[in-house]
């Protein structure tokens, strides 16, 4: 997917590129799970695709919780329950938007020149050469000025480009998929069904069928067997008394329709080779309990090129060496994706243990389930912490003061200062600031995270202490992001 995101970025700005795809053509593989445009919404945006995906998709304005033992609602979150919250009225704009990725594949593919991929192409060896890279496709030599790994988890690239390299990681979590047609009450909605160590989430996938994904803490059967799987699946749901739905779901689901792996993770690669670099689950796979991976190969497709744009590979003057765009690209990508990473990696956890739970409105489970955090830096006595808000054009900004307005009811609290209409200070693009305005409120910070997290809808969201450590530091290692991660202007600060 960020391959081919890559590709159409690419193309868009006349830089020559080729996919090497190992598998025959676009059908060899299923259509493959279902995707949540979030934050990759904006890359969607920039590769001019977003109205054919959303002319594809399904939307969803609604997340259901229940407990799978006892039947309890947990809690509801979403545009919808917002909405009604606030009395305006019964429906709100769609919160998520899904769709099969396969769609957003063949979307892709359509608006690529017919010379773009090749298919049936393995990468067998890489090695630098004077202007680039030789590489070794299918027993032929071929070579390229730059090689991007987006090649997924299991990167033939990355190996190839890092020989000492962490194997990823797992995070003993165990996940069965499947997709069917039962009729089922949540089929418009998101919903999910928690016990303390088991879960369900399911979605809509297309317009007719309905993708469900079960995880437990555990192992689970090995060779992809369906029929094993969805065996495992009904074992683990068969005691729920307060979620009969879970077992029709799976019991309706044909074997081959059914998929499972454990659950692994990987940090980022140490540095890369002269003219190589990584997109996508290359660079950082993820758990999928924040529904971040796509997303972040996405936006990382149009950050790097984006970068390469100022190149020598483009047409025009170069404003930027090869070396210095992807430096810029890793500068960028790297604490975005590595903040998605760590949160969905906390969401694994959370997610199926008793913390999940516990009952809370408007809240996802995983910050329901998070609870209050505890920081590793002392706070200042005096306002503990400011929340900035971004936005770039007019369409975010008014999201943005529509979020400002229901801010100043949920936390009366707290301080607003005006909005900005240009980047100011450290920030890099126009935003509003509040702050928490004296220390007795230090400990209301997971209360204010939280609701953002719920409620933010895309924007970026700077979450900073006051401690006892340096500015730079409250604003890089102790600072919170929700949403997409800004680059500060901070290079001057003292460390």
């Amino acid at each position: 997917m960020g391959g081919l995101a890559l590709a159409l970025a690419l193309q868009h700005r006349s830089i020559k590129c080729v996919v090497y795809e190992r598998d025959a053509d676009a059908s060899t593989r299923k259509a493959g799970y279902g995707l949540t445009m979030q934050q990759g919404g904006r890359a969607l945006d920039a590769l001019g695709v977003s109205e054919a995906v959303r002319a594809a998709a399904t939307p969803t304005d609604r997340h259901v919780s229940i407990d799978a033992n006892t039947g309890a609602e947990l809690g509801v979150h979403g545009e919808r329950s917002a909405a009604a919250r606030r009395g305006h009225g019964a429906r709100a704009k769609a919160a998520a938007t899904h769709l099969p990725r396969g769609t957003l594949r063949d979307v892709l593919l359509e608006r690529l020149r017919p010379d773009t991929v090749r298919w049936g192409a393995k990468l067998e060896s890489a090695s630098p050469s004077e202007d680039g890279w030789s590489l070794t496709v299918d027993s032929v030599t071929e070579s390229c000025s730059v090689l991007v790994g987006a090649d997924g988890v299991r990167s033939t690239a990355r190996r190839l480009l890092c020989a000492e390299d962490a194997a990823a990681a797992p995070l003993g979590v165990f996940v069965v998929l499947g997709f069917c047609a039962a009729p089922f009450e949540y089929a418009a909605d998101c919903f999910e069904a928690v016990d303390g160590t088991v879960r369900i989430y399911t979605m809509p996938f297309d317009s007719t069928r309905t993708m469900w994904q079960l995880s437990w803490r555990g192992d689970g059967p090995t060779g992809g067997d369906g029929e094993a799987l969805r065996e495992a699946a009904l074992a683990h749901v068969s005691a729920w008394p307060g979620c009969p739905d879970a077992h029709r779901l799976i019991e309706s689901t044909l074997p081959g329709e059914v998929t499972g792996y454990p659950i692994v993770d990987r940090d980022l690669p140490g540095p890369l080779p002269a003219r190589s670099t990584l997109l996508g689950d290359a660079a950082h796979p993820m758990a999928p309990f924040k529904a971040q991976g796509a997303n972040q190969a996405l936006l990382d497709a149009v950050s790097l090129a984006r970068c390469l744009v100022k190149t020598d590979l483009a047409p025009g003057p170069a404003r930027r060496s090869v070396h210095e765009a992807l430096a810029e690209y890793w500068a960028e990508m790297a604490p975005r994706a590595s903040a998605k990473v760590a949160a969905s990696r906390n969401a694994a956890r959370l997610l199926h243990s008793p913390a999940a739970l516990v009952r809370a409105e408007g809240l996802t489970r995983a910050a329901a389930a998070a609870g209050v955090t505890c920081h590793p830096y002392t706070l200042k006595h005096r306002n503990p912490y400011d929340v900035h808000v971004y936005y770039d054009d007019e369409e975010s900004r008014a999201r943005a003061m529509e979020l400002r307005d229901r801010m100043q009811v949920k936390f009366p609290w707290m301080r607003f200062h005006r909005p900005f209409g240009r980047p100011i200070g450290p920030h890099p693009i126009p935003m509003w600031e509040a702050d928490f305005a004296s220390y007795e409120n230090r400990d209301r910070w997971d209360e204010v995270r939280a609701w953002l997290e719920s409620e933010a809808g895309g924007l970026s969201v700077l979450i900073h202490p006051h401690s006892t450590d340096s500015d730079y530091a409250d604003h890089t290692t102790n600072a919170h992001w929700v949403g997409e991660a800004l680059e500060l202007r901070i290079e001057g600060w003292e460390r």
